[in-house]
């Protein structure tokens, strides 16, 4: 369901898909925060929510899944730290995006030390190498 136009909140009732294995919604307008239900499902390996105008904080819940390897959530307007239950979780969850990026002046939207990419505003990404900022940016 990228870039399909989607837009409102995501639906608490995508908790219902008990089988769901990818979410897969980047580049909408979805807006509101990411449902908590999301954590309660099992076989979901790979969240894709970049690029849309989500808001609030990354839910706890998030780190309850154990078959996710990929969380990208990038170029949204979520702000806070990635719960210490996501960051727990880094050596199976391969793939980390987030806007934790500084730029100069401005702060980084969301905190992250256990990312594998961070970006900003500009969608300028860098790499964490072994976790630890790799900046190919320009910003030091």
């Amino acid at each position: 369901m990228n870039a399909n136009q989607l837009s409102g909140d995501i639906p608490t009732m995508i908790g219902n898909l008990s089988k769901l294995a990818a979410l897969l919604m980047e580049t909408n307008s979805l807006k509101g925060s990411i449902p908590p239900i999301l954590g309660t499902l099992d076989t979901l390996s790979f969240i894709n929510l970049g690029f849309n105008k989500l808001t609030g904080t990354i839910p706890p819940e998030l780190g309850d899944l154990k078959e996710l390897g990929s969380l990208l959530l990038q170029g949204n307007n979520l702000t806070g730290s990635v719960p210490h239950s996501i960051c727990v979780r880094r050596d199976s969850l391969s793939t980390l995006i987030m806007d934790c990026l500084s730029t100069g002046l401005v702060p980084a939207e969301v905190e992250c030390m256990c990312c594998t990419q961070c970006c900003n505003d500009d969608f300028c990404c860098s790499w964490n190498k072994q976790r630890q900022r790799y900046d190919t940016c320009g910003n030091f």
